[in-house]
């Protein structure tokens, strides 16, 4: 039950980060980029350069404020995810668990946002220069990938929502196991087969123990060795625990 509890998760998470953005151009990341490009297309086209300027700043600004909120709201799924992954498999082997506080949840979630936030700022701060300098009449820099660009952000958004998840799941529940002297592993769970790597489809079914690392061969991979997915970008396996020798 819990093997196929993490594999529906796995595949839950992927739904929640494909909604922040997607090769295709969909999701809530991306449209922000979109609706961003649009509107810096009518505010430098404007007559008078004070006027310019300043819609152009907020422009940007709601660029930023909508890619947090995003994240912000993505992460707040991948937490739930793993928290209701733990109260499962907590069940399931009958481990009391406690779930954080509101105050160590949003430190979690916050701090991830914030990351995500950088990316986009980093590409604002630069772009708002280029417009200070006069330089912002080139449209090829401003309309195409180069600084405004939600490739960086959504990169960093899916790593953190997967590792949000896994995270969660083993504060939650894999101490609890520990403390409890449970005779439990940790397995690798891949999601579906249709959307793997070498990597994850080699460590899919690996079980080791509570404080042991998953050894990882093929590419892409971060490491030889990690506790916890994501294992490489755009991974989503999840872990569950499982019986020894179930």
């Amino acid at each position: 039950m819990s093997i196929e509890n993490a594999r529906r998760n796995s595949l839950e998470l992927m739904r929640v980060m494909e909604d922040l953005g997607t090769a295709a151009g969909s999701g809530t990341i991306t449209r922000a980029y979109v609706t961003a490009r649009n509107a810096l297309k009518q505010n430098l086209g404007l007559a008078d350069v004070t006027a310019q300027k300043r819609a152009a700043k907020e422009t940007l600004t709601h660029l930023r404020e909508g890619v947090r909120a995003a994240a912000r709201e993505a992460f707040a799924d991948a937490w739930k995810l793993g928290a209701a992954q733990a109260e499962h498999d907590a069940a399931e082997f009958e481990i009391e668990m406690e779930l954080p506080t509101v105050r160590e949840r949003d430190a979690m979630l916050n701090r991830a946002t914030e990351l995500v936030e950088q990316e986009t700022k980093k590409q604002t701060d630069a772009l708002w220069l280029l417009i200070l300098l006069g330089f912002a009449a080139n449209a090829r820099l401003i309309f195409g990938n180069l600084y405004l660009n939600p490739a960086p952000a959504l990169k960093v958004a899916k790593f953190w929502g997967g590792a949000l998840m896994n995270q969660t799941y083993d504060r939650l529940l894999v101490e609890r196991a520990k403390q409890a002297g449970l005779r439990v592993g940790r397995m690798a769970v891949l999601g579906s087969n249709a959307h793997h790597t070498q990597t994850c489809l080699n460590v899919n079914g690996q079980i080791v123990g509570l404080d042991e690392d998953f050894v990882l061969t093929g590419t892409p991979r971060y490491a030889g060795r990690m506790r916890n997915p994501p294992f490489h970008d755009y991974c989503y396996t999840t872990v569950t625990i499982v019986r020894i020798g179930s």
